[in-house]
């Protein structure tokens, strides 16, 4: 056997299953036109588990398209607009309020801004009352969002968020470039599991 640089394959095995690759894709949205790159959202549903029948995601793909070299989009924009699109489920075509979705597509067009994740949100106990519907559900959701946000936000200016960046680009040194909150997002998402 022939071991030359174990180092080197345990971090290749962590950036495999960290899925780095193809989230490093999902950020070429501005080479490619969302709304018809197949490939493109075949990743990024891939990368981020979209499962939606194809009527909900040519809408989703249409306003990523559409929006992401806005820059006054929000959160709440795209959470009502998403939102507001029916998709198959068993019991026929049903609404939901796509808070994740309408993160992740945030998130890929401005990486400034954090993935809601039942992982990280529950790593910062962030929770929205469950007995919430329509509008009230919507506006918490936005409320939540905003405190992630923050919260993040704040946490990486502090020591631990900055000791837990040195450790990222220590153990990832291929990804330093990588937007702080997505560094911490990893974190935050390991830690909530």
């Amino acid at each position: 056997m022939n071991i030359t640089n174990p180092k080197e394959v345990m971090i290749k095995s962590l950036e495999i299953a960290c899925a780095f690759d193809a989230y490093l894709k999902t950020l070429d949205l501005y080479c490619t036109n969302i709304s018809t790159d197949s490939n493109y959202q075949k990743n990024f549903n891939s990368y981020y588990r979209v499962r939606r029948d194809r009527n909900w995601l040519k809408e989703y793909y249409d306003f990523m398209e559409n929006h992401k070299n806005d820059d006054n989009i929000s959160f709440e924009k795209i959470l009502r607009k998403i939102s507001s699109v029916p998709h198959k489920a068993k019991n026929g075509m049903i609404t939901s309020i796509e808070a994740s979705f309408a993160s992740k597509m945030l998130a890929t067009i401005n990486p400034n801004y954090p993935i809601w994740d039942s992982q990280v949100v529950k790593a910062l106990d962030i929770s929205i009352d469950p007995s919430l519907v329509g509008e009230e559900k919507i506006k918490a959701y936005v409320e939540a969002y905003t405190k992630l946000t923050q919260e993040i936000g704040n946490f990486i200016k502090t020591e631990e968020g900055e000791l837990c960046i040195e450790h990222f680009d220590a153990t990832f040194p291929n990804l330093k470039n990588l937007n702080s909150f997505k560094k911490i997002d990893y974190y935050l998402w390991n830690i909530g599991k």
